[in-house]
């Protein structure tokens, strides 16, 4: 449940707050959900959310959402670690590779926080939630 509202809150931002030249707006036009997405705008107009939040924190909060689904859905003998690596370790070097213009895009350290983080915060708990010293 957590992780579907953190992706919710993701989504909500970005609907809310960038700009509509993004790929997602023609995807809620081609679904004919231009009335939804307006009225979401109108009323968070008066919203004034500082950049950070607007344009990293939902790299966050959609991190963290994919690292909660994993720990809900794959088993600890599954290679739980492996599979919540995936995304945010794909997300880290690809932000890493933009410094070097090896992949389109402007590097961000708002960015890569917010997809480094979550992951740490995510092993700190993992090793702590299956690997204690049992007395």
């Amino acid at each position: 449940m957590i992780a579907a509202i953190l992706l919710f809150l993701g989504g909500l931002v970005y609907v809310a707050f960038r700009s509509q030249t993004l790929v997602m707006f023609s995807w809620f036009h081609a679904l004919n959900l231009d009335s939804i997405v307006e009225t979401i705008r109108e009323k968070s107009i008066s919203i004034q959310l500082p950049d950070f939040c607007k344009y990293c924190l939902p790299n966050g909060l959609w991190t963290s959402s994919y690292i909660l689904m994993v720990e809900a859905l794959i088993s600890v003998d599954n290679h739980q670690m492996l599979w919540a690596s995936i995304l945010p370790g794909i997300a880290i070097l690809f932000e890493i590779l933009q410094i070097w213009h090896i992949i389109p895009g402007t590097f961000d350290m708002g960015d890569w926080c917010c997809f480094f983080f979550p992951f740490i915060i995510y092993i700190v708990i993992y090793n702590t939630k299956y690997h204690e010293e049992v007395p």
